[in-house]
């Protein structure tokens, strides 16, 4: 175990530890940046940083919001794998489209209604667009 009673070892320890941070923060924009598909190796690491981003974001409405933002990206990329005729690909990001719905639903019942309506649309929008992939993932 790490004894970190000796005076130096204390910053020593926070300052490694936000250096690694910035590191891995670094990294992620690029992920971020490029299109990263399902088909990519790289996409568990983008759907793990949306996560993350997600789990850091305290505010219901922009939790709510970042929800939505994200379903888009995985709807696109659904859409971007079908027409690839990568279905195995699009299942899986339209799996992470429906999980994140379900996550923002539960977000939007706890907003007052004068801020749930506009995301009430979108999620709705969302949900048909989900199942329109569905459908044609089930007759491909």
């Amino acid at each position: 175990m790490l004894n970190l009673d000796k005076p130096l070892l204390k910053p020593f320890f926070a300052f490694s530890t936000i250096i690694i941070i910035l590191i891995i923060l670094s990294q992620t924009s690029y992920v971020k940046e490029t299109d990263t598909l399902p088909d990519s190796s790289l996409y568990p690491l983008d759907v793990s940083i949306d996560n993350l981003d997600l789990a850091l974001t305290f505010n219901t409405y922009e939790k709510a919001s970042k929800s939505l933002g994200i379903v888009e990206e995985r709807i696109s990329e659904s859409k971007k794998m079908i027409s690839k005729n990568n279905m195995k690909a699009a299942k899986i990001a339209n799996l992470e489209s429906k999980t994140l719905i379900g996550a923002a639903e539960k977000y939007i019942i706890t907003l007052d209604e004068s801020l749930a309506k506009s995301l009430k649309d979108q999620l709705e929008t969302y949900k048909k667009e989900s199942e329109s992939i569905d459908k044609k993932l089930i007759n491909s």
